[in-house]
């Protein structure tokens, strides 16, 4: 394959000097120049690429995502950014009228943006839906909303649930909420087959090319997703990059500890993903001190001090990443002190916590010690801010949601959005990074505005940073000689426009590998 040029552009190289340059050649699916058009080397050119004055960065990341949620979120009821719970029914309704399924599912509703604050109840999917299994899914994925029929058919309604607050009761009925554990029961009744599944990567994968991912880090992979995401790779049928983060079933283990990571083509596979509580906004994250507006709940640790010893030690043991969803302060405590028990000081081992909401001090200079890849979502924290003071009030807000401190400490930052929670588009969350404000602006200034960071560090954070947080920096993250043509065209300069503009941005082609995967204009 000969060469093709791309030239007339201003490409951020992000390389360890931030160097910029003007024309960029692929051959195969390597990067084999970059630098000024005057400079280019004399090897035959089969294409040349006029870029009209437009902007080129390395393909973005998203380090943590719900890849197959976002395709399926395509297709089951939109229950996003509704303003009540009667929104939500109406919309189920509509769903409902002109789709036939066994189930009736939904995704994104969110109590906290409702006048009444309250978690629904199921009554009136009840009365609505009384012969049809209904699953309405919080924005958090951590929570969800099930009717009596749904009840029957998973049986969810048992002891053990019961005692580890999974289900919710009120004068001894279920209310239909459910959480973690027992949403996960519920879910194991509504999995999709290989094709739907297949059709749901597609689809997830149109979306994210279309923004300029590409790669992506899949922060939930069941090990029937994995031989979904397999069979696409090996069939040069997945469009962008995974990174695979499997959940530690007994069928997921028993395949790492046989074959070890998988890394081929698109796929790579190197990780075990964990829980530590649930969320904040639905109270489920383990507090330290009890929630502000709710003295008696301090929200709950998901697993036992034995679970974690034999999952950390199941990773050393196999040479594997641990990565562990932790949300509130008593949830990143325990597991930096699991963390402190198998990592030695400036580890090389590349363990995550994802989202880290929540830090007292001393745990923000142990993750630094101890070399824990610091790996949150800015936009949560502008998603947040305007409820989770009700949460956890003014002081524990300090400690919160705290990008620069952990920028300054760690020396990098890992961003990714935990779409479809978020939106899938990565320009959020830069902005959100260098703002603090939500896409509308909100607030004036910023929420805490001391976290905000550079446009540098949040370019940075979306391509090389995350690329590291995924042993792939030698691969990607950035435009140099040698690593694979994976980047975006965009029509804005992102370091240097009005921040007005960021969100405005477009891109007009995402090259995976050397191959054009979307194009509008270019």
């Amino acid at each position: 394959m000969s060469a093709i040029l791309y030239y007339n552009a201003k490409i951020y190289t992000v390389n360890e000097s931030f160097e910029t340059a003007d024309a960029l050649i692929v051959e195969s699916n390597k990067i084999i120049f970059v630098g000024t058009l005057a400079a280019i080397p004399t090897i035959e050119i089969k294409e040349r690429i006029d870029c009209k004055n437009a902007f080129i960065y390395p393909g973005f990341i998203d380090p943590h995502c719900h890849f197959i949620d976002l395709g399926k979120s395509y297709f089951t009821a939109p229950l996003y950014q509704t303003s009540s719970f009667e929104e939500v029914i109406e919309r189920c309704k509509t769903f409902q009228e002109t789709n036939s399924s066994s189930w009736l599912l939904g995704r994104g509703w969110n109590q906290n943006d409702w006048s009444n604050k309250e978690l629904p109840n199921k009554k009136i999917l009840d009365q609505l839906f009384p012969d049809i299994p209904v699953l309405l899914i919080r924005i958090d994925s951590h929570v969800g909303l099930i009717n009596q029929k749904a009840i029957e058919l998973t049986q969810v309604v048992q002891a053990h649930f019961i005692a580890e607050k999974q289900v919710e009761l009120k004068d001894g009925e279920a209310t239909g909420i459910i959480y973690d554990k027992a949403l996960y029961h519920v879910l194991e009744f509504v999995k999709p087959d290989s094709t739907t599944k297949s059709n749901y990567i597609l689809k997830a994968s149109d979306v994210c090319l279309s923004y300029g991912l590409t790669s992506v880090g899949d922060a939930f992979m069941t090990y029937e997703d994995f031989e979904v995401y397999k069979h696409l790779n090996e069939s040069n049928q997945l469009r962008l990059q995974v990174y695979g983060m499997m959940v530690p079933s007994k069928e997921n283990k028993q395949y790492l500890a046989e074959n070890g990571a998988y890394k081929k083509h698109q796929l790579h596979i190197n990780a075990t993903k964990h829980f530590a509580d649930g969320a904040l906004g639905s109270r489920g994250a383990a507090l330290l001190e009890s929630y502000s507006d709710d003295k008696e709940n301090r929200g709950m640790l998901l697993e036992s001090d034995e679970y974690w010893i034999v999952e950390a030690q199941f990773c050393i043991d196999h040479q594997l990443q641990m990565i562990t969803h932790a949300i509130g302060d008593a949830a990143n405590k325990r597991i930096i002190q699991v963390y402190k028990k198998f990592l030695s000081k400036q580890s090389t081992n590349r363990w995550r916590i994802e989202h880290m909401q929540m830090l007292d001090e001393e745990d923000v200079q142990d993750i630094k010690e101890y070399q824990i890849v610091p790996s949150i979502q800015s936009t949560h924290g502008t998603s947040d801010y305007t409820w989770a003071i009700h949460r956890i009030g003014a002081e524990r807000m300090k400690k919160s949601y705290r990008v620069k401190d952990l920028l300054d400490a760690c020396g990098y930052i890992v961003n990714g959005s935990d779409f479809p929670i978020e939106k899938a588009n990565p320009l959020r969350g830069f902005y959100a990074s260098i703002t603090r404000q939500s896409d509308e602006g909100i607030p004036e200034g910023g929420f805490d505005p001391s976290q905000k960071i550079s446009r540098e560090a949040a370019l940075k954070s979306m391509t090389i940073w995350a690329a590291y947080a995924q042993f792939e920096e030698a691969d990607k993250g950035s435009l140099e000689v040698g690593k694979n043509a994976d980047f975006v065209i965009l029509d804005t300069d992102l370091i240097h426009c009005d921040e007005s503009q960021i969100l405005k941005s477009k891109a007009l082609a995402t090259i995976v590998g050397g191959e054009k995967k979307y194009e509008t204009i270019i």
